[in-house]
């Protein structure tokens, strides 16, 4: 059909394949590949590390000309993600121009937390027992250094992970409970099956959001997400500021974190903010103990506080401060500060406040000075509000100085006896003279602060002869500890005092006599006769009418502690034998841990786990507190506290977790209430503050698209 001058692969084709198909086409192409290639192998090689060795040359010469030259990477006035305005009910907040800080402090930790734990022998003081003679391990078989299985089937359980994975198993545990019998209500009644109200704010589901995702209880997050999505408001009452800031708004921060940015908790976090702030419109600053949340209303002139107690004023600022960096509203931040600078200039004892508080005088009611109840977290929180932003340093300047005082005023070392060997507690004190040998649970939370304070390079001994911080938390712990160990059925007394047993023993005799025959009780069974010679030092037999239940030795070896050691001797008297679920000791075992990697402390927090397990746990689901813990079985209680999901729970989990990266301490700080918050400039902050400003861009772009087509819109009809 056409000629044979004409090819037939030129027939019908367009002229630009015709000109890909020459010769000069084709080596043009590949030579431009390969300038391509070249050029892409001379950025990478020598350009880029050229440039980066220039920057780096260039810092150098800045922070030796100007040594006081802050060489953070984030600063206030670096380019972060714009911080956005965030109105008080809208759903698509606007954008607001970063919040002017300070700049951050220049104090940088001596080491860094992921390099720990660094394992120095002189904080591993402390060791498990050839044989275990507590009341814990003869009477519930729960003994320290045996790895039998036993009547739980859980003391032959050794592997790390293995153990984590049981303390998952509880948390699901607790979370079937309450979702069978209380969901939607703050908290479950686990012995009668039936839920209790305390705020009528779904505690228990808001306060476990973060321990969930941390868990990958993804499932049981879901759950808890669509509750909080569709029913959790705030048209209460009265409520306690202190408890709801901790649990409710410390929770939705938190569940922000560890969500990846999910804009629900931010955005109800922001609304629960407001409705608290009017409890810092006082006459002193100080803020009131409880606040009607319904009420929308500020209140006409400055409010009077009356009695209130320190850690309620000051147990506030971590919470809000995280809500004002998300939200880019410094009025929360700044608000929740001011009962700082009022307890600076209150009278304090070399760095210890009074517990209780008359707050319109702003004066001490009863000069008693404790670490326990009604004062703890205000300590926590001195270090707590310096991590989190490295800014507060007049915060850090009162633990330190408040430490110091502790170590003067407190610090009390005690002989228990040849089996347990020396104690160190942090004694209560009134009036800067009488010193009680008190010991609360709730008290057991400073070691694990002390350890956490030392991670971040402070110390508060006075010389160098002194020990440093991490020591004395090490010695701290023992006593903590022994609040499990010493009970017969393994789960902590809430309160103890420790009173002496024996006092300057007569000079030695080479027959001590037998104590008189008394009437015992054991394992809830009566029954006549004396007390055997041979019962070992921390027997778990109870004298009737003895004053305690399980008395630690028999009097023959006491005469014989005394007579070979001439020291006095000392025992727990408990004060409360209930126990509430409490996170204290398992908080300061994960800081120590963190701290030291020494394995002691994951052991005797295995046992404290297993003893819950066997006494707490309910056939139905959750678990239940205890009110006697020295009688085997113990006397069962009803109440599954919240924290026992947000606390306990999950501390038990991270002191079983061989991942640095699973909540690192050098990224999060956790609140009071174990809800772990970014630290300020860390990766986790920057990047989620990105997400931040993406979203609102987004919300801007799309306002904005919806504007112009309604006016549009309007044109054409």
């Amino acid at each position: 059909m056409f000629p044979r001058s004409v090819p037939s692969y030129k027939i019908g084709r367009p002229a630009w394949q015709r000109l890909l198909r020459t010769r000069s086409a084709r080596l043009y192409i590949v030579a431009l590949g390969c300038f391509a290639l070249v050029t892409y192998i001379w950025f990478v090689f020598f350009l880029h590390p050229a440039r980066v060795a220039h920057n780096m040359r260039s810092e150098q010469h800045l922070r030796e000309k100007d040594p006081d030259a802050s060489s953070t990477k984030y600063t206030a006035s670096s380019p972060f993600p714009p911080q956005r305005q965030m109105p008080q009910r809208a759903s698509l907040p606007e954008i607001s121009p970063p919040v002017t800080q300070p700049p951050p402090s220049k104090f940088v930790p001596f080491r860094p937390l992921r390099h720990y734990p660094h394992k120095d022998p002189k904080y591993r003081i402390w060791k498990l027992p050839a044989v275990d003679r507590s009341p814990r391990c003869i009477q519930s078989g729960i003994c320290d250094g045996n790895h039998t299985c036993g009547a739980d089937g859980l003391g032959c359980i050794t592997d790390a992970l293995q153990r984590k994975q049981k303390v998952r198993e509880a948390a699901r545990w607790t979370w079937k409970g309450y979702r069978q019998y209380a969901w939607g209500h703050d908290e479950l009644n686990a012995g009668s099956r039936s839920a209790r109200e305390w705020f009528n704010m779904g505690l228990t589901i808001v306060d476990s959001l973060d321990t969930l995702q941390i868990l990958g209880l993804m499932e049981e997050y879901a759950e808890a997400r669509f509750w909080v999505a569709n029913h959790l408001n705030f048209n209460q009452g009265e409520v306690s500021v202190f408890e709801t800031t901790i649990r409710i708004l410390g929770g939705l921060a938190a569940a922000f974190y560890h969500s990846g940015g999910d804009e629900l908790y931010l955005l109800k976090a922001v609304e629960f903010a407001e409705r608290l702030l009017p409890a810092f419109n006082t006459t002193t600053g100080l803020t009131l103990p409880h606040l009607n949340v319904h009420d929308m209303e500020p209140p006409r002139g400055r409010v009077a506080i009356g009695s209130t107690c320190l850690a309620e004023v000051a147990t506030l600022s971590m919470e809000f401060s995280a809500v004002s960096k998300l939200s880019g509203r410094p009025e929360f931040r700044d608000t929740a500060m001011v009962p700082w600078s009022k307890l600076l200039a209150m009278h304090n004892m070399d760095g210890l406040y009074c517990t209780f508080l008359n707050g319109d005088s702003m004066s001490c009611h009863g000069n008693h000075y404790t670490f326990g109840a009604s004062a703890d977290s205000a300590y926590e929180y001195m270090l707590k509000q310096w991590i989190l932003n490295r800014e507060d340093t007049v915060c850090v300047d009162m633990f330190k100085k408040a430490i110091k005082g502790m170590r003067k005023h407190m610090l009390t070392q005690l002989w228990m006896g040849e089996d347990i060997g020396d104690v160190w507690i942090a004694a209560e004190n009134d009036n800067g003279q009488i010193k009680t040998n008190i010991l609360e649970h709730l008290t057991c939370f400073l070691p694990g602060t002390m350890a956490l304070g030392h991670m971040y390079g402070i110390n508060t001994a006075n010389s160098r002869d002194e020990d440093d911080d991490l020591t004395v938390a090490v010695k701290l712990m023992k006593a903590c500890y022994e609040l499990y160990h010493q009970a017969a059925s393994g789960v902590a007394f809430d309160s103890v005092i420790l009173v002496p047993h024996y006092v300057s023993p007569p000079p030695p005799r080479a027959n001590p006599p037998l104590p008189p025959p008394a009437t015992v009780k054991t394992a809830g069974q009566s029954q006549g006769g004396t007390t055997p010679s041979s019962t070992s030092p921390a027997g778990a037999t109870a004298v009737v009418g003895s004053g305690t239940q399980v008395v630690s030795s028999t009097g023959r070896r006491l005469l014989q502690d005394g007579q070979s050691t001439g020291k006095t001797m000392y025992r727990f008297d408990p004060r409360s034998r209930e126990n509430f679920l409490r996170p204290e000791v398992a908080e300061s075992l994960f800081y120590l841990w963190r701290a030291t990697g020494d394995p002691i402390y994951r052991e005797w927090g295995w046992n404290m786990f297993r003893a819950y397990e066997r006494w707490c746990r309910v056939s139905t689901g959750g678990y239940q507190v205890l009110s006697n813990v020295d009688t085997v079985p113990p006397a069962a209680g009803n109440k599954m506290e919240s924290f026992w999901m947000a606390e306990t729970m999950k501390y038990f989990y991270l002191l079983f977790s061989d991942d640095p990266d699973e909540v690192p301490l050098d990224d999060f700080v956790f609140n009071t209430e174990a809800h772990p918050l970014a630290i300020w400039g860390t990766e986790t902050d920057v990047r989620l503050r990105e997400v931040l400003a993406k979203f609102h861009s987004q919300a801007r772009n799309k306002q904005g698209a919806d504007a112009v087509a309604k006016l549009a819109h309007g044109a054409i009809s």
